[in-house]
């Protein structure tokens, strides 16, 4: 992330901060902050992606408080969380488990409990999406998130860098240019060493989108507590058939 033109930084924790200072070139305060995850660095297969914004005050803080309060000192987790394909997309928030056996359920609780919405933006191999279109469905999603009147607004969205991509905030600007919300809303893209407990939840969330559109009939315990956020259901995701999973 550029230092050019930084007005203010925010931290998601302020005693302790996951990874670095949040830099944002516009005021903002750190719960008006969404964050963008997806699993586009595969190759084939369901790509799914997320939007995850909060919708209370101190929404953020809480999750991070509560990804805290799961921390042991000393206590690393097994080689089976850390061969687990949520470690692949959250590291940090996988890594405070024990129990290789429950860390799906576990990561679904930690997903129904926080105060947040969500919206997502799918594509497979028959019809890949382009960067730009799944920023305009996630955000097509938002926007039915905010037809109800006094709903909580973000005004910047933070997102990693996407493999061999480098006009990603241009996509962005022109998606957002498609959709019809009140204040354009601003992307900035992470490049700190760890990321923010947010950013792990919204990839790992996008990852269990993807394995249920691969594998619709499976248990997936953290697709289902997404299910429960989204403010939109694309069609794939109500009827697809069963194929293996990846």
């Amino acid at each position: 992330m550029s230092n050019k033109g930084i007005e203010l930084e925010v931290r998601l924790d302020r005693r302790e901060p996951i990874g670095r200072p949040i830099q944002v070139r516009a005021p903002t305060d750190v719960n008006l902050i969404a964050f963008f995850g997806d699993n586009c660095d595969i190759d084939e297969g369901a790509h799914a992606q997320i939007l995850c914004w909060p919708t209370t005050a101190t929404a953020w803080h809480a999750l991070t408080q509560s990804w805290r309060t799961l921390r042991t000192p000393g206590v690393k987790s097994p080689p089976a969380v850390n061969a687990s394909w949520s470690y692949r997309y959250g590291p940090q928030l996988c890594g405070v488990y024990v129990d290789a056996a429950a860390l799906e359920t576990s990561i679904a609780a930690l997903i129904t409990r926080a105060a947040m919405g969500m919206s997502v933006a799918v594509s497979d191999s028959n019809r890949r999406s382009s960067r730009r279109e799944m920023f305009q469905d996630c955000l097509v999603g938002y926007q039915e998130f905010l037809r109800t009147p006094g709903r909580y607004m973000w005004s910047v969205a933070i997102a990693t860098a996407p493999r061999g991509a480098h006009t990603v905030e241009e996509d962005f600007r022109q998606a957002s240019q498609g959709v019809s919300i009140p204040k354009p809303p601003l992307l900035q893209v992470w490049d700190g060493d760890l990321d923010p407990i947010p950013l792990e939840i919204a990839r790992i969330a996008a990852g269990a989108v993807a394995r249920h559109m691969e594998s619709p009939g499976a248990a997936n315990p953290i697709f289902e507590a997404v299910r429960t956020k989204l403010a939109n259901m694309p069609a794939q995701l109500t009827a697809r058939p069963r194929s293996r999973r990846r």
